[in-house]
């Protein structure tokens, strides 16, 4: 019972940055930890966007809420399209443009300074951000769920795991 309410409390879920979305998911409700949700799009139409977007709502709007307290939240983004490179580039730009309501170069920017800011920008409440780039035609869902098991047994509570483009990777 004591799990049961502590994972269904507002505190344990992710809320996003559209209220549209919020209101969507019933107000209060949010993205709760182990639901399953599928963006279905053609192809161009901002999936990857998408995706990143929620990585960063889910970083700079919600504080984690720890259901085991010796572990470390993470928000896990796992890519089959773009690299960890270019989702970097996407964020730094994203968030510099909101922060400076300027339009940002990100060619004129060197790389490790967009992977600091970046870093620094999605830890800010406490979560540790781990974005991976993986080739579809070898990675399956034995993988993922690998991937998800040696992460919890580094010490982490993964709050949020995206994965996008999830029907691309291999069905063996």
């Amino acid at each position: 019972v004591k799990r049961s309410l502590e994972e269904n409390t507002v505190e344990g879920m992710l809320m996003s940055g559209w209220q549209g979305i919020n209101r969507m998911l019933g107000g209060t409700t949010y993205y709760r930890r182990g639901d399953f949700a599928v963006v279905g799009a053609l192809q161009h139409n901002f999936k990857s966007g998408w995706m990143l977007n929620q990585l960063k709502h889910f970083a700079l709007y919600n504080k984690p809420y720890m259901l085991d307290k010796e572990k470390k939240p993470m928000l896990l983004m796992i890519s089959t399209e773009n690299s960890v490179k270019d989702n970097l580039m996407w964020l730094y730009k994203n968030l510099k443009e909101n922060e400076t309501k300027e339009l940002c170069d990100v060619r004129t920017v060197p790389p490790a300074e967009i992977a600091r800011y970046v870093n620094e920008r999605l830890s800010v409440n406490g979560y540790y951000v781990k974005m991976i780039r993986v080739n579809p035609s070898d990675y399956t869902y034995r993988d993922l769920f690998d991937q998800i098991l040696a992460l919890e047994a580094d010490g982490f509570e993964i709050h949020a795991c995206l994965f996008d483009y999830l029907n691309m990777i291999s069905k063996k």
